[in-house]
């Protein structure tokens, strides 16, 4: 059959080798759609599935916009889809959103991809992307602005991979929440809000990943704001590397801090129970519990399995309390908490803050506030009451105790490393020595930590030389630095250095001097430099100080200037 032709407008004509006038051919004018297993083209929101409400759902495929679009539409992208969004011209198309919604929203997606993408939102309090257990979520190549008031970025949780490179975001009043991102790489990202924003622009909640890295990017903070902030209830390890730019606001979110004088066991032994229908929750009775929202509870010896376990309370009366269970039939069983009361005075935190505890040995980690008054608060600790002790809270995830947070940013402050390191110099301090052939602990009174260097160390006492290790895995670290140092004697005196370890609840014994360590120096009577260096693993609450010997008569020793480092 000979070829044959169409007329369709004055424009475009539908030509066919066969006959059956299944191919398109652009002579002049628009273009048609192409609509196929793969691939949808998009010049007008009717190419797309026809909304229900004001939703449009896409299904998987690659979405290409041709022209400029206005819509009150927005996008839903669900269970098992791999979508990628694309546009033509992304230098000067956009697709301008006017409602007052999340503009796009994804949900249990297996990817999601924007690349060359232009996105304006005009309406108020608009979001641009709420996006939830999405196993790769990739953006590239674009830019989103915003004209509207109460406008936000993204809320992002759940997703295995996010990369976000080559961005642009605009005039927005929030940034973007990351809520369990196990890998974030933000990179190349340029960000100019209006500037009247309170929140951090990027705010990593909960365990928000094991490796996030932040670089080469321009940030523009206003007064209130900040850039990064974390929450302090993190229980896996954050690697974060940042090099932004930034405007008037402070790099990491900073927290308030308070001074804990007390620790108490306040839990509850096991007490029983019973288990009754509340409009198809599980009520869970006992006169004058004490259970308070957001304490953690045990369950044991329910006949349903389902009640068993442990959970948060999530609501209580005085003789009843929920923990967001179904109901599946009544029961009985015991409870029992692990819960201790802190005491801080004024310490002006409300229920469920979160915090991150340190200085301490048995404490240290974060943790949601319940039952807060005046001068206590209570925390649930999830292990047996260890005894009491002193420390300190901060709503801030970023202080340098933090053995989770290992943050390398071109030495912004409240950094830390993984490693923790120490560093303590200063002038004058007198160690005693004992007697000849008696080792003394090497006296650190006067001299002072370096700020910011202390990650995850405690100096204990001073005068001892005494500093503890509260990191939660075992270290492989190196002391090294020097001793300036002379002797109070008239003539210059021989003495010996050793490095002690001793772990919770043991004794000090020395540690092997490496071989390349000349531990036995003459100290004279002006000021002599002895190098340091040793080599050893500790363990969590593990001490460890320098103890000096006087080989000769027991004359005392000045420290002039000690630089130790632990790393």
């Amino acid at each position: 059959m000979p070829p044959t032709t169409q007329g369709l407008n004055n424009n475009v004509f539908r030509i066919s080798p066969t006959g059956d006038l299944t191919g398109d051919l652009t002579i002049n004018g628009e273009p048609p759609s192409r609509h196929g297993n793969t691939i949808t083209e998009v010049f007008s929101m009717t190419d797309l599935p026809d909304p229900v409400g004001d939703v449009v759902t896409l299904t998987s495929g690659k979405y290409i916009f041709k022209r400029p679009i206005t819509t009150a539409l927005r996008f839903y992208i669900g269970a098992g889809q791999t979508v990628t969004i694309t546009f033509a011209d992304s230098r000067g198309q956009y697709l301008t959103y006017t409602g007052t919604n999340i503009l796009f929203t994804i949900e249990n997606a297996s990817s999601v991809t924007f690349t060359d993408f232009n996105f304006l939102l005009t309406g108020n309090n608009s979001t641009f992307l709420s996006s939830s257990a999405v196993s790769l979520l990739n953006m590239q190549i674009g830019q989103v602005a915003f004209t509207g008031t109460g406008s936000k970025i993204a809320t992002i949780a759940n997703t295995n991979i996010l990369t976000q490179r080559f961005l642009i975001f605009t005039g927005y009043e929030s940034g973007i929440s990351f809520d369990h991102i196990s890998t974030l790489l933000y990179d190349q990202v340029f960000m100019l809000g209006n500037l009247n924003g309170t929140t951090p622009l990027l705010d990593l909640c909960s365990n928000s990943g094991d490796y996030i890295t932040v670089s080469n990017c321009n940030i523009t903070t206003g007064p209130s704001e900040s850039f990064l902030d974390i929450c302090p209830i993190i229980t896996t390890p954050i690697n974060i590397i940042a090099s932004p730019d930034r405007g008037t606001g402070e790099f990491f979110k900073s927290g308030t801090t308070g001074a804990i004088t007390a620790f108490a066991d306040a839990s509850t032994g096991s007490t029983a129970m019973t288990v009754t229908n509340a409009s198809g929750i599980a009520q869970f009775n006992d006169i004058a519990h004490g259970l308070n929202v957001g304490e953690t509870v045990t369950h044991t010896g329910c006949s349903n399995s389902v009640y068993n376990g442990e959970f948060a309370v999530t609501a209580a009366t005085s003789d009843t309390y929920q923990v967001g269970v179904a109901y599946v039939g009544n029961d009985s069983g015991n409870y029992s908490t692990t819960t201790c009361l802190v005491t801080s005075a004024s310490h002006g935190l409300a229920n469920d803050t979160d915090i991150y505890i340190f200085d301490t040995v048995n404490f240290g980690g974060g943790y949601t506030v319940f039952n807060a008054q005046t001068n206590t608060f209570e925390i649930s600790l999830g292990k047996a009451f260890p005894g009491t002790e002193t420390g300190t809270w901060d709503t801030s995830s970023l202080d340098t105790r933090n053995p989770y947070v290992n943050s390398r940013d071109n030495g912004f402050q409240r950094d830390s490393k993984p490693t923790g390191s120490i560093v303590v110099g200063g002038n004058t301090a007198t160690t005693t020595i004992t007697g000849a052939g008696s080792p003394s602990d090497l006296n650190l009174g006067g001299l002072a930590v370096v700020a910011g260097s202390n990650e995850h160390w405690t100096v204990i006492n001073s005068t001892t030389g005494e500093m503890r290790y509260d990191g939660i895995t075992p270290l492989g670290v190196t002391v090294s630095g020097f001793i300036l140092a002379e002797t109070t004697a008239a003539a210059a005196k021989n003495y010996s250095f050793s490095f002690l370890r001793k772990p919770a609840g043991g004794v000090y014994a020395a540690l092997p001097a490496p071989d390349n360590v000349d531990i036995d120096v003459e100290i004279k009577t002006t000021a002599e430099q002895t190098t340091l260096d040793w080599a050893f693993v500790v363990n969590p609450a593990d001490t460890v100080k320098i103890q000096v010997t006087n080989n000769t008569d027991g004359s005392d020793i000045d420290i002039l200037t000690l630089k130790k480092e632990i790393k």
